[in-house]
């Protein structure tokens, strides 16, 4: 009996998980803009403040996920999208925090 190293992962697994990361990342950038929006009427503040709240949006959306699943198996593909969904609202709320902690 011989065993026969394979990868955990086949290509198409692969492309499956990338094409949901993408869509989590392009859904962030949805939630980054609807932040700045959200906060238009306030001008130049929505620049500031919009990616600070989608920031905690994602952040409490994120906790709540980890909260409901925890102690049972995550799915990988629903992990995927969530981190692909906080890349561009933590990236730019936390510049923002940093500018505006700056001033």
């Amino acid at each position: 009996m011989t065993t026969v190293e394979r990868s955990r992962c086949t290509p198409g697994q692969w492309l499956h998980g990338l094409g949901w990361l993408a869509a989590g990342l392009l859904a962030g950038c949805v939630l980054l803009v609807a932040g700045v929006f959200a906060l238009w009427p306030l001008a130049m503040w929505a620049v500031v403040y919009g990616p600070i709240l989608a920031m905690t949006l994602w952040l409490v959306g994120a906790s709540i996920y980890v909260l409901r699943t925890h102690g049972k198996p995550r799915d990988p593909r629903h992990s995927l999208f969530t981190a692909g969904v906080g890349v561009a609202p933590v990236y730019y709320g936390v510049i923002m925090l940093a500018a505006h902690m700056s001033i």
